[in-house]
């Protein structure tokens, strides 16, 4: 489709940079090597007023964690919360369906939510075990195909450890508390080793995301200067999506 239009494709090259007053007007590309090593030589400048960049989707578990529900670092360095077969937490009664155990896509979330409600209605007596597992082995049967697809994707698009290498120094990281990669590259020089350590020495992920924007990055650099897989997560508070009055202002009218 792309090749049909016209709109090239430039495999193993990555935005090193872009650049803009008020609005994005020009991005810098360079080739990477498979640690995502960027070849700063070769690197092109593009006009360019719009930018996509597919990175930094991790599964999002703040309410599975404020549930003290169990989890699990994942193969990307992520936590995650763990299930079972059936789509079970690590309570029985609280099932996980979609992207809280794995980023997986929208195809398996709803195959998961399909599983969770198996067991659910299994608990419940609704069904049968046998009733419930011959649909089971059919919603397992499509989900496992699409994993394996979801592994080529994984493979293909898995970060390379010199990724933490992009920021420059001036970069912010944490754009709720205005936190630079000097800032944290400061607090990893005294001594940081863990993410709340690097939480109350920076204040990164104490705005109103919650460290969603900057939570990776900040793992990642952790985990290269500790050695350590575990570097701790961080702890969600409520309200975890802050909703301002204006969005109730025409809440009780007519429209």
């Amino acid at each position: 489709y792309l090749k049909r239009h016209g709109v090239a494709v430039h495999y193993g090259w990555g935005v090193v940079e872009a650049f803009g007053e008020g609005e994005l007007s020009e991005v810098v590309v360079a080739p990477y090597s498979s640690t995502w090593q960027a070849d700063l030589s070769q690197a092109q400048a593009v006009k360019a007023n719009t930018l996509a960049v597919g990175y930094g989707f991790i599964p999002r578990t703040q309410l599975s964690q404020q549930m003290g529900l169990e989890h699990a670092y994942n193969v990307d360095g992520y936590l995650a919360a763990k299930a079972d077969s059936w789509q079970q937490s690590s309570q029985a009664s609280i099932h996980l369906a979609g992207d809280v155990t794995g980023m997986r896509g929208g195809e398996a979330a709803m195959l998961t939510g399909r599983i969770a409600a198996l067991s659910i209605l299994l608990q419940r007596g609704v069904l049968s075990e046998k009733q419930a597992l011959e649909q089971r082995r059919e919603y397992l049967s499509r989900l496992n195909t699409l994993m394996r697809f979801r592994s080529g994707i994984d493979r293909y698009t898995r970060r390379g450890t010199r990724q933490i290498d992009l920021p420059q120094a001036d970069t912010v990281v944490c754009r709720c508390e205005h936190v630079t990669r000097a800032d944290i590259d400061l607090a990893l020089s005294q001594g940081v080793q863990d993410m709340a350590g690097l939480k109350m020495r920076t204040r990164v992920s104490m705005g109103d995301c919650q460290g969603r924007m900057c939570v990776g990055y900040c793992s990642d650099r952790l985990r290269e200067a500790t050695g350590r897989q575990d570097v701790g997560w961080l702890r969600p508070r409520f309200p975890l999506e802050p909703v301002p009055f204006s969005a109730f202002t025409n809440a009780c009218k007519d429209a």
